[in-house]
């Protein structure tokens, strides 16, 4: 059933591109931000505004720029994002005629230098009657041959505005920090104020799509809506893009409730098989730094976040990672993680390496798969599934991992195990008649694999060896999250470097909570 059939008026559409507008688009207000900035203006403040990819940065600025009082102030937006490979004299003449087409401002001298956009202002002092503001775009994409010296330029006028030069307000938007684009050590731009632009807020989110709610009749399941926000954590583009899905293309029609199969259904191909610019972006970034970034992975060291280190500060900018704070015995810790799950699925399946047909020793030859079900094949006998996993890596020892990227040092990242792991059990439970998929609920280094038979539904976490205090602990976590997921029972699987290589075939089953919880110990401690 088409939207357009389900109501008499215009509907309103989640939009993914370009500016949002309220009349066309579902559309969430940054009023209090609006006003931050409205009240910098008046006080005739600069400000840089530099955020990530589809955070909503145009749309943000036309909704200020509409909130503008005219009477008052000349506004002109302008974008630099076309321009890093122009010469510096190609770049000031298409500068000087963005101004003269947005600003509608006439007969203005072709700039040639970056003092020319000085005597420019200087001459609006008295050629303008209202406030000058300059917003611009794509700021940081400027050729960094000459983004120095009109960084030199703008600091000049900022301390002689209003009385010298009519630049009320000036406002760079991009996605480096200003700081990171200076060309020398004399901080050409330090006298400005930054402008946030956070994620939305769950509200926020949850607003969006109730607006689609009033507007069509058809709900969002609770679970949907939370759903939503914990994929995306809030961000613009991607909260936009799971509904839009949701609502175009898995929509079960009428006022039929949109519920969680539609959702799971739509994620799965969002994840699998959707080319999202956003998304194709933050991969472009994080391969640049794959050595690193696989180590967010790691659940026995967290790595701390320092905002100098140049893969963490880049990758940070860009909107791919974020800082987790942590306060242990009152003392606050930071720490990297993903920026939300989606980014984080997408990453992993980017740097998942190919396994080269280990999937064809993953069962001896001829063994029989019955002893793999339980209750007449009701159910999967998870516990000998990866008891079989255990197995196998006796079996096949380093080369079960030959494929796995190696540090500096040459051991392995503990990401090679969570992907061998994931592939067996991808591959067993397949070739059973279940399935499985890989969740990341905290943002960095912990891995649950879900696995799916008919109606039995179990969860297996990955742990890397430390002490057996760690190990307890986890075993006390998993059954914590099989409860909260309606589970009755749940799997832990121990990577351990330390153990001897007599401990090749260890497990155990006990009960925490009313929830069975089975462990199995993984040696890949193997001889050089």
């Amino acid at each position: 059933m088409s939207k357009e059939s389900s109501s008499k008026h215009f509907i309103r559409e989640f939009n993914t591109s370009g500016i949002c507008s309220p009349q066309k688009h579902y559309y969430v207000s940054r009023s209090q931000d609006i006003q931050k900035a409205l009240i910098g203006i008046e006080k005739n403040k600069y400000f840089t505004m530099f955020a990530s990819r589809q955070m909503g940065k145009t749309t943000f600025v036309d909704e200020l720029v509409g909130m503008l009082d005219k009477d008052i102030y000349c506004p002109v937006v302008i974008s630099f994002e076309t321009m890093i490979d122009f010469e510096e004299v190609e770049f000031y003449k298409y500068f000087t005629k963005e101004l003269e087409l947005k600003g509608s401002i006439k007969d203005i001298p072709v700039f040639t230098k970056a003092v020319d956009f000085k005597d420019f202002v200087q001459e609006l002092q008295g050629k303008l009657k209202k406030k000058f503001i300059l917003i611009i775009d794509e700021f940081d994409g400027l050729n960094k041959g000459y983004l120095g010296k009109l960084l030199h330029v703008f600091r000049e006028i900022y301390f002689h505005r209003g009385e010298k030069f009519n630049l009320h307000s000036l406002i760079l938007i991009g996605v480096r920090n200003i700081t990171d684009v200076n060309m020398d050590n004399a901080s050409p731009f330090n006298t400005n104020d930054e402008l946030p632009l956070p994620l939305f807020t769950k509200e926020q989110v949850f607003d969006l799509m109730h607006q689609y709610e009033e507007e069509t009749g058809q709900p969002f399941a609770p679970e949907v809506k939370e759903a939503v926000y914990s994929n995306t954590k809030g961000q613009p583009g991607l909260s936009n893009a799971l509904c839009k899905f949701l609502v175009e293309d898995y929509n079960p029609g009428g006022t039929t409730e949109i519920g969680m199969g539609s959702f799971d259904e739509m994620l799965n191909f969002f994840i699998h098989g959707h080319i999202s610019k956003n998304v194709a972006n933050i991969i472009n970034k994080v391969k640049q730094y794959k050595e690193q970034v696989v180590r967010v992975f790691d659940t026995q060291k967290k790595i701390e976040f320092n905002i100098d280190t140049d893969w963490i500060g880049y990758l940070y900018i860009n909107g791919a990672i974020d800082c987790e704070v942590v306060k242990v015995d009152g003392r606050m810790s930071t720490y990297v993680k993903f920026a939300n799950p989606i980014y984080q699925k997408k990453i992993y399946n980017c740097f998942k390496p190919d396994l080269g047909g280990e999937s064809a020793r993953y069962f001896e030859p001829d063994e029989p798969l019955g002893k793999y079900y339980r209750d007449e094949k009701k159910e999967l006998d998870l516990f000998e599934i990866v008891k079989n996993y255990q197995r196998y890596v006796n079996r096949r020892g380093s080369q079960a991992f030959r494929h796995a990227q190696k540090r500096v040092d040459g051991t392995r990242v503990e990401a090679a195990y969570h992907y061998s792991l994931d592939a067996y059990l991808n591959s067993a439970v397949f070739s059973l008649g279940g399935s499985t998929h890989v969740e990341f609920p905290t943002g960095n280094g912990k891995t649950d694999i879900f696995v799916q038979y008919k109606d039995q539904r179990c969860v297996v976490e990955i742990k890397n060896y430390q002490n057996p205090a760690q190990i307890e602990q986890a075993k006390e976590q998993v059954a914590t999250y099989a409860q909260t997921e309606g589970l009755s029972e749940a799997y832990l699987v121990i990577f351990t470097e330390v153990h001897p290589r007599d401990k090749l075939g260890v497990h155990a089953e006990e009960t925490i909570n009313t929830i069975t919880v089975r462990s199995v110990l993984v040696n890949v401690n193997f001889e050089k």
